[in-house]
């Protein structure tokens, strides 16, 4: 259980970067070698953001007794083979699978996922 909107943003990247981002890229670098792009991992919470950047929070070092989950780790892999983005929450397009949202931003970020833009 997280204790704070930081645990729950960084469980959940954590399983996303692992559990599905990882195998992607792996396809990737065996199709493409070199010529795979890096990752983009956007994430919208700034206390996240900070962690991994610096490899460790002071904050959220009660984390490191969470299973599956390396504040460390998700650094490396940030200097590696991905790009962690600071992305406002406006931008988010995958915020509407998670909040309730208006039609319009719903439209906005439903297109934005398709790379297609509103006529």
């Amino acid at each position: 259980m997280a204790r704070s909107t930081a645990d729950a943003e960084l469980n959940s990247l954590s399983e996303g970067v692992y559990e599905e981002l990882m195998p992607i890229h792996q396809l990737l670098v065996q199709l493409l070698g070199e010529k795979a792009p890096k990752a983009k991992i956007r994430e919208d919470n700034s206390a996240v953001a900070q962690a991994i950047r610096k490899g460790y929070s002071i904050k959220l070092r009660h984390l490191a007794r969470t299973p599956k989950l390396s504040i460390a780790s998700l650094a490396e892999v940030c200097e590696t083979w991905a790009e962690l983005l600071q992305t406002p929450t406006s931008e988010q397009l995958g915020d509407f699978f998670t909040k309730p949202l208006a039609p319009a931003k719903f439209n906005i970020s439903a297109l934005g996922l398709y790379r297609m833009r509103q006529a």
